[in-house]
């Protein structure tokens, strides 16, 4: 966190140049960030909702497609920030070679930079649950404490994987399995309660399904954060920041001699 603090200058305007450098040579440019999601979001409502007219088990308080969403939103984010961290390092070599250069910057870049995309594709969310003549509860004020930990976590992911990945360098083949395997392994197109009780465990090990289901919760149903749940994510999250933090400082060092 300190990193951010002590080079906050820094990496604002490497965010910045990350985001405006994904759309430099469209014609929309930025609005990219905003037709995306959308243009996702009508693919979804017509293919799950005309075609195969999908039903959300439980009770259903939104339109499939909506409550879908929030799980690819989720997804997407997380997927976005192991997607980078494993070209992060070797992307940036330049800077590596830079004594002075706070490496932690740059995954502190591939965070905000994700994380900003996320926000554009909430509020598309929004925009459409509020013309579908949805309502809002109170516990739509809970979502930054949601997200919270959730960042914290993928914060975590990026600065082990980034650094792994400079030395083992099938981790890129790698995760792209496992970001598929979490897409499938969550409640994103189907509610957790189309699996059976005794199974529900395993999608809980799949660190976006907390997520998902607990956003879907506050903003949705109306339904607070439960706090033994909570508890045991932020801890887990700021266990594996503290190991992570120690294992790309342990591992910058050899940065330079493989690169």
């Amino acid at each position: 966190m300190l990193v951010l603090k002590n080079n906050f200058r820094l990496i604002y305007s490497l965010t910045k140049r990350d985001i405006e450098n994904r759309y430099k040579n469209s014609t929309l440019g930025l609005a990219w960030t905003i037709v995306f999601p959308l243009f996702m979001l009508l693919i979804y409502s017509f293919v799950f909702g005309f075609v195969f007219k999908a039903k959300w088990g439980g009770e259903l308080k939104a339109n499939y497609s909506l409550i879908m969403f929030i799980g690819l939103i989720v997804h997407s984010f997380l997927a976005d920030c192991i997607g980078r961290a494993t070209s992060l390092i070797q992307g940036n070599a330049n800077y590596v070679k830079k004594v002075v250069f706070p490496l932690e910057s740059l995954c502190w870049v591939a965070l905000l930079s994700a994380l900003f995309q996320f926000v554009i594709g909430l509020s598309v969310f929004f925009l459409f649950y509020f013309i579908d003549g949805n309502g809002i509860s109170l516990t739509i004020l809970l979502l930054p404490f949601v997200i919270l930990p959730f960042v914290i976590l993928a914060y975590s992911l990026i600065l082990f994987l980034s650094s792994l990945s400079v030395y083992i360098r099938d981790v890129a083949h790698i995760m792209s399995i496992v970001i598929s395997v979490m897409l499938f392994m969550s409640p994103v197109f189907y509610s957790i309660d189309a699996v059976p009780a005794n199974y529900q465990w395993v999608l809980y090990l799949n660190p976006i399904t907390y997520i998902i289901e607990t956003l879907r919760g506050c903003i949705i149903y109306g339904k607070g954060i439960e706090p033994l749940g909570y508890t045991i994510y932020l801890a887990i999250s700021v266990v594996l920041y503290v190991v992570a933090n120690k294992w790309f400082n342990m591992t910058k060092r050899g940065f330079s001699d493989v690169l």
